[in-house]
């Protein structure tokens, strides 16, 4: 769970830009723990479900062109499925 969190607060800070928010959030919902990472960043790709697809590979350059070798979400998918967990996203417009 650690290293899912790692790279999940990893990726955020690669795709955010300088001095906006991240935000980390948990809370519990029918004996279940649920985990958010809000960031300000560049956004996910329209087709989201790929980005958990090792087959799809993609990487992206981050807001300062760090690279990337786009399995950090698809290792996260893969990690938590083992502990019988799951991981989703969305891309959600500035409020």
């Amino acid at each position: 769970f650690k290293l899912v969190m790692v790279n999940l607060l990893n990726n955020a800070i690669k795709y955010s830009y300088e001095s906006s928010n991240i935000k980390i959030q948990s809370f519990i919902k029918q004996d279940k723990v649920f985990v958010s990472v809000m960031d300000q960043g560049i956004g996910l790709p329209k087709n989201i479900d790929e980005i958990f697809n090792l087959q799809n590979n993609i990487s992206r350059s981050g807001t300062s062109e760090e690279k990337g070798v786009g399995i950090g979400l698809y290792l996260c998918k893969d990690f938590l499925s083992i502990m019988g967990e799951e991981i989703t996203a969305e891309n959600r417009k500035p409020r």
